[in-house]
């Protein structure tokens, strides 16, 4: 018998400086999706996913940081539970100490915090503010496999500093044979197409091509000050590289697309075994 698992991305604009308004936008997309709770199901959302994500200095992202057990990973919970499906999505985190992390949060379907990733790889922007994770994380997943975890600058050479072909984040992946990887990004947008940066994210991705993962890229739209986000999100095959969902640049919509898996592991990907659950569509130029 076949193992169904259905992955998700959500794609919006946050309000920047607002979560309370980006949380209800997110919930009103996921209300409208009308979602089927069945099988193993992950849901990404984007780094920073209710904050926005350029801030100046510390003091700007101070009044918007979290607790650990804080409203995002509340909002995580409630999610989670309701579509019966793991849910992981960025936020900016208070440590004990003060310290402040640019983190992703996972929580499983009965509502437990499975793991808080801090970024590992800090981009230009969450330098301002942000204090860089210590390892790259993963966690595992009885009858999935191991899960892997990302932000955004994670699958970049270490500051544009490390050779490119290092690979830092995909090799440290591959030792753990992984099923998945939930990446979060604010991404920027270059300018180019939406296959130029699928492309580029597969590259940074290449020692797992051939490998049975699957990449759930949830990345935002929408700009803030002169900063414009690239959106893209998707879902990506690293077996057969290529596209399983992809979005636009400026829609605002969550995508859950149903694979198969047969008591081997392999992905059975005929159309008929495909099934889509969207919400309405729409561009979204402005908060």
């Amino acid at each position: 018998p076949s193992v169904p698992m259905r992955l998700g991305v959500l794609q919006f604009h946050p309000v920047w400086g607002d979560p309370e308004a980006s949380r209800a936008r997110a919930s009103r997309l996921l209300e409208e999706a009308h979602i089927p709770k069945d099988g193993t199901s992950f849901l990404v959302l984007p780094e920073m996913a209710f904050t926005g994500y350029m801030f100046e200095n510390r003091a700007q992202v101070l009044p918007l940081a979290e607790e650990e057990r804080g409203k995002t990973y509340q909002w995580c919970c409630t999610w989670a539970q309701r579509l019966d499906c793991f849910v992981a999505c960025g936020y900016p985190r208070q440590a004990d100490d003060g310290a402040l992390y640019n983190s992703l949060c996972v929580v499983d379907p009965e509502g437990t915090l499975v793991t808080t990733y801090d970024k590992h790889f800090l981009f230009e922007a969450d330098k301002t503010w942000a204090t860089e994770g210590s390892h790259f994380s993963s966690f595992h997943v009885p009858q999935v496999g191991t899960v892997g975890v990302a932000l955004c600058m994670d699958i970049n050479p270490w500051e544009f500093k490390a050779p490119f072909a290092a690979f830092e984040y995909a090799t440290f992946l591959k030792k753990q044979n992984p099923r998945l990887i939930l990446f979060a990004a604010a991404w920027l947008d270059a300018g180019g197409e939406v296959s130029d940066l699928h492309h580029y994210w597969f590259t940074r991705l290449m020692p797992l091509w051939g490998t049975q993962c699957t990449v759930l890229a949830a990345n935002r739209i929408g700009s803030e000050k002169e900063t414009r986000f690239a959106g893209s999100s998707a879902i990506l095959d690293l077996q057969h590289c290529r596209e399983i969902v992809s979005l636009s640049k400026n829609e605002e919509c969550v995508v859950f697309v149903e694979v198969n898996y047969d008591q081997l592991g392999q992905r059975r990907e005929t159309e008929a075994e495909r099934r889509w659950y969207t919400s309405n569509k729409r561009s979204s130029a402005q908060p």
